[in-house]
Formats: C-alpha cells, structure tokens, sequence
C-alpha cells in the first residue's frame, strides 16, 4: 500500500548545530493560514516551554504538541 498524503509543514530544532531559516519560509506559511508574523518562531522557539524540553524536563512529543496551541492562541490576537 502507497501512502499519498502530503506533509504541510516541518518544524525542527537540532539545537544549536544547523540553524538556518530562509527570510521568507515563515512568512509566507504564516500569510497562508492568517497567523501574526514571527508566531512560528515565537511558538516555537520562545519561552519556558523550548526551556523545559532542552532540560528534559517535558518530552519532545509534549513540547511539539504545545506548538501547534500556541499557534491557536496567537492566530486569535
């Protein structure tokens, strides 16, 4: 069996070793879906959260869920 559903978006960390976010990737994905600009990195990378997952104090699936509620949350500001 194929599997044909398409990925829409990616979100990665490798901490420190590459870092590199093209200008315009995040704006045009956050026009596309009516989100503040700068809310991808701001959810993401931003605050307690990115904090207590380099610690271990929360898991990796539970800092990737809140990404997605924190994009929620700015898209109603």
């Amino acid at each position: 069996m194929v599997m044909t559903k398409k990925v829409k978006a990616v979100i990665t960390d490798l901490d420190g070793v590459v870092r590199f976010f093209p200008e315009n990737r995040d704006n045009e994905f956050e026009k596309k879906y009516s989100l503040p600009i700068g809310s991808l990195v701001e959810s993401a990378f931003t605050g307690d959260d990115l904090n207590q997952v380099i610690t271990g104090k929360i898991s990796d699936k539970e800092w990737r869920s809140r990404i997605p509620q924190k994009l929620v949350l700015l898209s109603q500001v």
